[in-house]
């Protein structure tokens, strides 16, 4: 039996490989179900390069090709900068596993073989954007290894018929439908494109327009949370703001303008920061559109700075939990000034408070269209 090692905290796991293997792989924290289909399924004679799509959180099936083939090359690509943090916390430079990012897929090298497992979240557009862009930048006749949860099956089936030749099932289980095909190339109705979609934004203090693209949260719309926090925040002249998990940018972007229609020459800064580097592109984007001449985006998964703030706002996805939040709160200890605020918008204010509180916060939360408002003193 193959074994494999990887760096970090985790348990053993033992999974079956092709019809007779099995490996064991070392300080793995958990195994999807869709992996050990693909892994089953994984032919006798293995491709020389494999790229694995967006693939970076989840380990197991990188490490197991490299158990059983030391002289893959092996990529991993994702446009998340945690993502690939947490990859390379569990591959060491032995494994020879290369974890690269990007806000589109870039042609690395000539991978005779791309496995694309999504979870029942991945997002819809991002999803059709990837095949897409599979076919324009991959030649005809690629080997292309897909694993749909069956919660999303019925969506993303007619865009893998669509976009890709010689579709098989390998198999369906109640988690997953394992797909196999081929790209198509050039041959394709549908060129790929950047799918960016104008936003005019109105809200009841801020009037700006905004660019986002597929994968970028809120994509095509002003997202409701952000926009009652923009609106319900004191802004200052003159402050420093940092808005964290900006996405496109519409709460960082929102208090910029108002700053500037409040005092045209204030002198004070709006800095924007996600992990996502897409998201960091459109921001940037828009801070050009708009002219905003105070705005920097950063693309950082843990960022750090020497600056203090005034304001610290941010909008964490909800289906994080209390994680994130308690990420946005720990920054704020560090970053804020003596008399700095913190604005999150969630829908579990009081949640959000207790937390605040372990770190010396003072917390007064409002409801404003569906969502709590919590403003953090300390």
């Amino acid at each position: 039996m193959s074994e494999i090692t990887l760096l970090g905290r985790g348990s053993s796991h033992q999974v079956k490989v092709g019809p007779k293997q099995k490996v064991k792989v070392h300080a793995l924290r958990y195994v999807r179900p869709g992996e050990r289909d693909f892994l089953k399924i994984l032919p006798s004679e293995l491709p020389k390069k494999t790229l694995f799509l967006y693939g970076a959180d989840s380990p197991l099936m990188p490490a197991v090709l490299r158990a059983l083939s030391p002289e893959m090359k092996i990529d991993i690509f994702t446009n998340e900068l945690h993502d690939k943090r947490i990859a390379e916390k569990k591959f060491s430079s032995e494994h020879q596993i290369n974890v690269f990012t990007g806000s589109d897929l870039q042609l690395e090298d000539d991978h005779d073989m791309l496995v694309f497992a999504p979870t029942k979240y991945f997002d819809r557009m991002l999803f059709f954007d990837t095949l897409e862009r599979v076919n324009l930048i991959y030649p005809k006749g690629t080997d292309f290894y897909i694993v749909v949860p069956q919660e999303r099956l019925k969506d993303f089936r007619k865009k893998i018929d669509q976009e890709l030749r010689g579709v098989k099932i390998l198999s369906s289980t109640r988690s997953n439908t394992l797909f196999k095909c081929i790209t198509r190339g050039d041959d394709v109705k549908k060129k790929w494109s950047e799918r960016v979609a104008d936003v005019a934004v109105s809200t009841m203090n801020a009037e700006f327009t905004m660019q986002t693209r597929p994968g970028v949260f809120s994509h095509g719309r002003a997202d409701v949370g952000g926009v009652a926090l923009s609106e319900a925040i004191e802004v200052i002249p003159g402050e420093n703001i940092l808005d964290l998990g900006c996405g496109a940018g519409l709460i960082g972007l929102a208090l910029a303008r108002r700053q500037l229609n409040e005092s045209p020459d204030h002198g004070g800064s709006v800095v924007m920061v996600d992990s996502n580097i897409r998201s960091i592109e459109c921001c940037k984007n828009n801070i050009e559109i708009n002219g905003f001449q105070n705005c920097e985006a950063i693309a950082s998964d843990l960022y750090e700075t020497e600056k203090t703030f005034d304001l610290i706002v941010g909008n964490p996805p909800y289906f994080a939990g209390q994680r994130i939040g308690e990420y946005f709160i720990e920054t704020a200890m560090k970053y804020l000034n003596a008399t700095g605020r913190l604005a999150i918008v969630s829908k579990h204010g009081e949640q959000l408070a207790e937390v605040a509180k372990d770190f010396g916060f003072k917390t007064t939360t409002t409801k404003r269209k569906g969502y709590d408002i919590s403003l953090c003193r300390r």
